[in-house]
């Protein structure tokens, strides 16, 4: 891929009504992974996020805002060198060691371990990620397995026993997800 690269990817979920527009990009200092998701989550409902990874995909920075009927929540998690995270700066050991941030509420987030691991068609790998859960926010660490299966295709499975089929594109981003998202493509 580019260093110098710019791509965006337009979802429709499968499951519930949400339409979300996701941008990838490099920086000087990385890769942003920036995305607004509007859905129907118990009330209408609007999430912004900016993640801020490693030249080598390892999150260093999110910022998230949701927006669930007339209440606003802040969320700030931050990733040191050494690998401990705070949560709007609170320490959050249970966390320690996770290289990747995982929002469930999108498949933008399967980009960054897809990209960090660069598996070979055949390989696994585990991961455990820092998980947002949505609306409540809640955040947990969650052991996940990735397998490539083709050049664009991977199987995932997590620890809370959610397992599906994923399809990327020349840049890493879902085009695909069974049960989950479609991109969707201008005619």
């Amino acid at each position: 891929m580019d260093d110098h690269a710019f791509h965006q990817v337009l979802w429709k979920a499968e499951s519930f009504e949400s339409l979300e527009r996701c941008t990838l990009r490099s920086s000087t200092d990385g890769w942003q992974l920036v995305g607004t998701v509007v859905c129907l989550v118990d009330a209408p409902t609007e999430v912004r996020y900016e993640i801020k990874v490693s030249p080598t995909w390892e999150t260093g920075h999110v910022h998230l805002s949701c927006s669930n009927g007339p209440t606003t929540t802040r969320l700030t998690l931050a990733r040191n060198n050494q690998g401990h995270w705070q949560c709007n700066d609170v320490a959050r050991p249970e966390l320690d060691g996770c290289f990747d941030i995982d929002l469930g509420i999108t498949p933008s987030t399967n980009t960054l371990p897809i990209r960090r691991l660069n598996l070979a068609v055949g390989e696994k790998a585990s991961v455990d990620a820092a998980w947002v859960q949505f609306p409540s926010l809640e955040i947990a660490r969650l052991p996940q397995t990735y397998t490539r299966i083709d050049e664009s295709t991977y199987y995932y499975h997590s620890a809370s026993g959610f397992e599906t089929y994923l399809s990327v594109n020349a840049a890493g981003l879902t085009i695909t997800y069974d049960g989950g998202w479609q991109e969707v493509l201008q005619e």
